[in-house]
């Protein structure tokens, strides 16, 4: 029998590999995707998703830190605003079994000379701002380096 193009199955074999392989060949590696991962990840009272709560005035602020074996201490800074602009007040945590407990009165939040925490009152639009305090929080490491979370705490009645 006579044909055009005589083909023989092993030839045809060959056809399809270089077709589907052929394409592939060409194209090119995607570039790595790296991750950096924090040396200690920060969690506050054992709820990764947590970043802010509301505490009373009149009652202890308990704030739970993990910080993991990582961490040597951790350091807490509170930012706040009075009449005279933006204040700090730093805080200084020992780290035992992974765990910080940064536990303070309200009033201890801001530097004495700024006055006392009032709280939110009924209306909590006009004095929540005023009682806010966001929370820096780092991690400080072995070797001086410090990973850092925030935390917002608002003080009320």
């Amino acid at each position: 029998m006579f044909s055009l193009f005589p083909m023989n199955k092993s030839f045809l074999l060959l056809l399809w590999v270089l077709c589907a392989v052929g394409p592939l060949m060409s194209c090119e590696k995607d570039d790595e995707v790296v991750m950096v991962m924090p040396k200690a990840n920060i969690v506050f009272d054992d709820n990764i998703e947590k970043i802010s709560a509301d505490y009373k005035v009149n009652q202890p602020i308990t704030l739970k830190i993990r910080v993991g074996n990582e961490a040597t201490s951790v350091r807490v800074i509170s930012n706040y605003t009075v009449a005279a602009g933006a204040k700090t007040k730093e805080f200084t945590l020992p780290v035992t079994n992974g765990v910080a407990t940064f536990t303070v009165a309200a009033n201890d939040l801001r530097n004495t000379s700024d006055g006392a925490v009032v709280g939110a009152g009924t209306a909590p639009a006009s004095t929540r701002a005023a009682n806010t305090f966001n929370l820096r929080v780092d991690a400080l490491l072995a070797g001086g380096a410090y990973e850092s979370r925030f935390y917002t705490l608002t003080v009320v009645q």
